[in-house]
């Protein structure tokens, strides 16, 4: 009597939603035996809330834990008792161990949107946008211990990218994809068909984590650097912002937070304006913003103050000019500080 193929058993651990759709596409794999799940914490860019997870893992009646940390003894034994066939690991806070990896037969598996080895590290979408690449490479490996984005290649595929994508945009073209080749993997494994390329340490390139305040307009840049950046700095990240001064509101300062904006291609009037001045285009009836290569950028999608608003009613003065002039807001910030401390002085 020919006796049942034991199920291939799997370990997930990750977070978000390419985390969360890699293990629904686990679990509807019929040879697979998903034997245990570990979440980590959400993230501003990663915001998907862990009790998806745990109800997933409730429904289906598979061990469920909670961590950030797992390069320890106790999650060690903790995989050691499952007898993994391999684990598969996604959006990880942290890099793993060789010991950890030791405790799954086949290893660790990992998605990395990057055409490894080049763009390894962080934010590479946004990298890939701001260095005007025409794909971005999505990645399938195998994880080598205590190290980024490193390991035996097992599917690689391209994306193109197109050129009004926002960040947001090619995430999701990459999770896509992504999703797919995990899955691709982990039957091919099942199918004994495995086949790796090892990755060239002399091609590598590294991409190291942006901060909010990378996205700050520096408005004597060029139009089309502007518009590179309101690209790779928008959701799910905070976005390329511009303070100013808003000569019709009491001179308070506002936040502009652009989402959408195109550099304007039409042919108008010459004109003489300071970078990160305002116009209004009537004929076209478009907020502009003047750039430091004399053309324009007009505005789609913005907000003040993080609230969305539409740039028509936003700008309404021809003296409207964003960004500061920190010389002047260090002088009058250090006019105030000595007012108050006259005022202090009187009262003591």
């Amino acid at each position: 009597m020919k006796q049942n193929k034991p199920k291939f058993r799997v370990a997930f651990l990750g977070r978000g939603s390419l985390g969360y759709r890699v293990l629904e596409g686990l679990i509807r794999n019929e040879a697979v035996e998903v034997c245990v799940i570990i979440c980590c914490n959400p993230s501003s860019d990663v915001p998907l809330d862990k009790s998806l997870f745990r109800n997933l893992a409730l429904e289906k009646k598979i061990d469920y834990f909670e961590a950030n940390s797992i390069n320890n003894e106790s999650k060690k034994s903790l995989l050691q008792n499952y007898n993994i066939d391999i684990a598969v690991a996604m959006l990880w806070l942290n890099t793993i161990s060789t010991e950890l990896i030791k405790t799954a037969k086949h290893g660790f598996l990992n998605l990395h949107g990057g055409a490894l080895p080049r763009y390894r590290g962080n934010a590479c979408q946004t990298w890939a946008i701001l260095n005007e690449e025409n794909t971005i490479g999505v990645t399938c490996h195998l994880m080598k211990g205590n190290s980024l984005d490193s390991g035996p290649i097992l599917k690689q595929e391209f994306i193109s990218i197109n050129h009004d994508d926002l960040v947001g945009d090619l995430m999701k073209k990459v999770e896509n994809k992504g999703v797919d080749l995990v899955l691709e993997s982990v039957q091919d494994f099942i199918d004994q068909e495995i086949e790796t390329l090892s990755q060239d340490e002399n091609e590598a390139l590294y991409c190291y984590p942006r901060l909010p305040r990378d996205g700050e307009i520096d408005w004597n840049q060029s139009s089309k650097e502007i518009i590179k950046l309101i690209r790779a700095a928008n959701h799910p990240y905070p976005g390329a912002y511009s303070y100013f001064r808003d000569h019709l509101n009491d001179k308070r300062i506002i936040k502009l937070v652009i989402r959408r904006a195109c550099v304007f291609e039409d042919n108008i009037a010459s004109f003489c304006a300071v970078p990160g001045h305002v116009i209004k285009v009537k004929s076209k009836n478009k907020i502009c913003v003047v750039c430091g290569d004399d053309k324009m950028i007009y505005l789609q999608d913005i907000e003040l103050d993080e609230e969305p608003v539409s740039p028509e009613k936003a700008f309404k003065s021809v003296r409207q000019r964003l960004g500061l002039n920190l010389s002047d807001e260090i002088i009058k910030l250090r006019s105030e500080i000595s007012d108050l401390r006259r005022s202090l002085n009187k009262l003591t």
